[in-house]
């Protein structure tokens, strides 16, 4: 399987991912809302929502590897920033967490 495909799968796994999540929370009686358009989020924010972040990641990606030597090295601290609110600098992501531990971390 070439990257290119792999990386296509990932983006229909989002999909079906976030499809699945949706219906797992209708199923147990939560309506999710917004206060713009008509209010209530579909099956089709879903899928919109899951292709803009899959293909945004890809993007990022795609970047990463063009133009830096290392691009696994810069992907993961992608999801990370350092701010007033988060001094740490500890990773936004739950999986960038699961992959990278802060060095500034104690436990």
């Amino acid at each position: 399987m070439t990257i290119r495909n792999r990386r296509m799968a990932t983006v229909v796994a989002a999909l079906v991912a976030a499809l699945i999540a949706w219906a797992c929370i209708r199923l147990g009686g939560i309506d999710l809302v917004v206060k713009t358009g008509d209010g209530s989020v579909g099956p089709a924010d879903a899928v919109v929502a899951a292709l803009a972040a899959g293909h945004a990641g890809w993007f990022v990606v795609r970047l990463l590897e063009r133009y830096t030597v290392r691009p696994g090295f810069w992907w993961l601290r992608s999801g990370r920033r350092r701010s007033p609110s988060r001094p740490s600098g500890r990773p936004i992501s739950p999986m960038a967490s699961a992959w990278w531990r802060s060095p500034d971390s104690t436990s």
